[in-house]
């Protein structure tokens, strides 16, 4: 008769720690689920060119055997606005781009592309344009 009891009250036991770890998990979704939806509430959308779907376009205006002209275009970003010690700051956001996370330095997104230069040549990178 005692192990019939013991077997029902551990029976029981795991019922309730089943109830208690879904309870758990709901509270972490919910918690989880305002979290995201504080943040959405805060970025916002800017749209810059409204024709282009990616958020940055790379085109090769000019290619010669002595240079290369590579137009960077941003066409949208996302901005948040954070509040630091009571101080409002932007962090901006490139869909589908990276991300440098250094310590101590600002938050800014990271475009990377490759461009292949000669084994004999050299490189100089000059902006010859910006707005």
């Amino acid at each position: 008769m005692n192990k019939i009891i013991n077997l029902v009250v551990s029976i029981s036991d795991q019922k309730e720690y089943k109830n208690v770890n879904r309870r758990l998990i709901l509270l972490s979704m919910c918690v989880l689920f305002i979290y995201i939806f504080t943040i959405s509430l805060s970025a916002e959308l800017v749209i810059i060119n409204p024709k282009e779907p990616d958020s940055v376009t790379i085109n090769i205006i000019d290619d010669q055997a002595d240079y290369t002209i590579i137009e960077f275009l941003v066409n949208h970003y996302v901005r948040e606005i954070v509040e630091i010690d009571s101080i409002e700051y932007n962090i901006i956001h490139l869909p589908n781009e990276g991300k440098r996370y250094e310590i101590g330095n600002p938050d800014l997104p990271l475009s990377i592309r490759s461009v292949a230069i000669p084994y004999q040549g050299k490189m100089k990178a000059e902006v010859l344009d910006s707005y």
